[in-house]
């Protein structure tokens, strides 16, 4: 049963889009939460610092980490 009599197309670009967001968060914290010893300290290094990259150390973008719009850009 589709919610709110809403069209299956519009349902499905919703789960498409909330499953990237919510793997893209996911891989955050698979990176980042190994990287510290205690745990309260691992939850705060998902917010700070901001993403950067593990070769070169340049911050990306805002807009680089929209999954989707990042990629396609």
């Amino acid at each position: 049963m589709i919610p709110f009599g809403w069209p299956l197309w519009i349902v499905l670009i919703f789960l498409f889009l909330y499953g990237a967001v919510l793997g893209s968060f996911l891989n955050v914290c698979i990176y980042r939460i190994p990287q510290h010893d205690r745990f309260w300290p691992s939850l705060l290094g998902l917010w700070s610092p901001p993403s950067y990259c593990p070769r070169c150390g340049n911050r990306i973008p805002r807009r680089d980490n929209l999954p989707i719009i990042g990629w396609v850009k």
